[in-house]
Formats: C-alpha cells, sequence, structure tokens
C-alpha cells in the first residue's frame, strides 16, 4: 500500500507540485487574514475573541482560496461544469481540508508531548523551535494526505463513458 502511494506521488508530481504552490499561496492569504483580523476587523473584541474570530475567518477563506486555485488550476483536466458540481466539490474539499489538518494538529500535538515527556521532562515547556519542527512535520504528513484524498476524492477521476 505505501509502495502504491509513493507510485501515485510520483506519477502525479506535477500536480502535487501545483497543489504545493496552491497552499503557500493559501498560507499568505490565512497569515493576511490573521493580522487584518487583529489589527482591523475584531479590535473591539476580548483578546481571546479577537484571536479566535480571526483565526475562523482565516481558516475558512484560505481554504476557499486554495480550492478556487486548485479547481481552476490542479485539477483542471477533471473539473465538471455546473454550479452543483462546484459546490460539490467545495464540500468534499473542506471535509479533506478538515482532515488533514486535525491529522497536522494528532502529530504536532503528539511529537510535542513526546519531547515533553523525554528530551525536555522537567523542563518548563518544550522550546519554541522543537515545537515549530513538529508543526512542520505535522504540515508535512497532512499535506501529501491532503493531496490524496483531494486526488482520489474530491477530484476523483472519471471513467469514460462506455456508449
Amino acid at each position: 500500500m505505501i509502495r502504491k502511494l509513493i507510485n501515485t506521488l510520483f506519477k502525479e508530481k506535477g500536480r502535487l507540485l501545483k497543489f504545493a504552490l496552491v497552499g503557500l499561496g493559501g498560507t499568505a492569504v490565512n497569515l493576511t487574514l490573521v493580522w487584518l483580523g487583529n489589527n482591523f476587523f475584531f479590535t473591539r473584541y476580548s483578546e481571546w475573541l479577537k484571536t479566535t474570530a480571526s483565526l475562523v475567518l482565516a481558516i475558512i477563506a484560505s481554504i476557499f482560496s486554495n480550492y478556487v486555485f486548485n479547481y481552476i488550476w490542479t485539477w483542471q483536466d477533471r473539473r465538471e461544469k455546473g454550479v452543483f458540481s462546484f459546490a460539490r466539490h467545495l464540500g468534499k474539499y473542506y471535509l479533506a481540508s478538515l482532515a488533514a489538518a486535525l491529522l497536522q494538529f494528532v502529530i504536532a500535538g503528539g511529537i510535542s508531548f513526546v519531547l515533553q515527556v523525554t528530551l525536555f521532562a522537567g523542563a518548563e515547556a518544550v522550546p519554541l523551535l522543537w515545537k515549530m519542527g513538529a508543526s512542520f512535520t505535522g504540515i508535512g504528513v497532512a499535506m501529501f494526505v491532503n493531496f490524496l484524498m483531494n486526488n482520489y476524492w474530491t477530484f476523483k477521476q472519471q471513467k469514460p463513458d462506455l456508449k
């Protein structure tokens, strides 16, 4: 099974590169909206609510922008016409993104926990650089899983009609 997944990634390397580039753009959208939300949009709210609202807005908007660019560019050959198709793919894309985000969270949190009870046992906290490394690991694994879910589910290649 692992070999099949690796073969798929090599076979789809061009599409994977497009997906990664779109993801970088989505990261810029996300960070920009977190900054705007905290500094302009939600300044009247408490610190916790301002941060939460900014993060929610950033996540929803960045997933949507990623979807649009992946729909137009990454999987352009698998697009179906119509609003219903766009909405169906969008719903699947949000579910795949949520699953990938949860995976990233579990991996990063798990690595941080293991570091806290082993390498940094007795320390007040795991150093930020190590936490960022844990997060980067989670992001990397989640990106590949997200790509595979979108490639095989959201934008599943349709079999040609045999008429």
